[in-house]
């Protein structure tokens, strides 16, 4: 996420960063709705997993 490092490094304000990092995260999603169609829901189920799965020890998605 170059736009939230940028923002860190210019402001050193955490809530800025997060502002940019959920903006970044709600196009991920706008996407996942434009392209996934008929499994849209099913997709971003397996998208709201992703970081439950990555705070695994075992770190297979």
């Amino acid at each position: 996420m170059p736009q939230a490092v940028l923002e860190y490094r210019e402001t050193r304000d955490f809530f800025g960063v997060d502002k940019i990092k959920r903006m970044i995260l709600k196009l991920y999603r706008e996407d996942i709705r434009k392209y996934a169609e008929d499994l849209n829901l099913k997709v971003e189920q397996i998208f709201d997993m992703i970081p439950s799965e990555l705070s695994k020890h075992e770190k297979k998605v």
